[in-house]
């Protein structure tokens, strides 16, 4: 019903929100950057990006770890490939999502 729709919504708008403080933690801070990835929280969110409820989310934050982190960047970019040939129900949009990303990544990375 309309309530399902509006909880549905809600919750997309907090992933945002999560996000989007992921991305301000991880900001110009290796520190942040490092305890992030100790934590497994670079793991967590790769597997994430199964999800396509918060897939782009998820692809934000690992943008913003390759960006931040340059030692990791191979591997986060290798990690991502390997996410477009894992099989999964709706792989045509998945390998979509990740390589809009790593357009993105290459065409807007700060560090150049």
């Amino acid at each position: 019903g309309v309530g399902d729709s509006n909880a549905c919504c809600l919750t997309e708008g907090c992933i945002t929100v999560v996000t989007d403080c992921l991305i301000l933690m991880l900001e110009h801070c290796p520190e942040n950057v490092q305890i992030f990835r100790e934590g497994g929280g670079a793991l967590a969110v790769l597997n994430i990006c199964f999800s396509t409820f918060a897939r782009r989310d998820a692809l934000r934050v690992l943008q913003q770890l390759v960006y931040q982190d340059s030692d990791q960047k191979e591997r986060d970019i290798s990690n991502l490939l390997q996410v477009m040939k894992t099989p999964c129900e709706d792989s045509v949009t998945l390998k979509r999502d990740v390589l809009a990303c790593l357009r993105r990544m290459f065409s807007c990375n700060p560090r150049g």
